[in-house]
């Protein structure tokens, strides 16, 4: 998992998609945000709630389902100093 933060119009959504290999999801809080309101730039409380839930519950069906290769585990807990179990 590779997650990018930064301000707003800072480029992070470009950047995923430049930066994507094929197969990669990327998950992007303002796609969210725009299929319910139809304004990727909307603040609306209500409909930031429901993104935020979406955005959380895509993000933990990712996680349950995920299952790196060893490899993927190794570099995990390299860069999380981290115990692998």
């Amino acid at each position: 998992m590779i997650l990018v933060a930064g301000p707003p119009c800072g480029g992070k959504s470009t950047y995923a998609t430049e930066h994507a290999a094929p197969g990669d999801l990327v998950l992007d809080f303002d796609d969210i945000v725009e299929r319910i309101t139809g304004d990727r730039y909307s603040r609306d409380a209500d409909a930031l709630m429901r993104a935020q839930t979406e955005y959380h519950e895509m993000v933990c069906r990712w996680f349950n389902e995920w299952e790196p290769s060893s490899t993927g585990r190794e570099q995990i807990v390299d860069t999380t100093n981290g115990t692998h179990h």
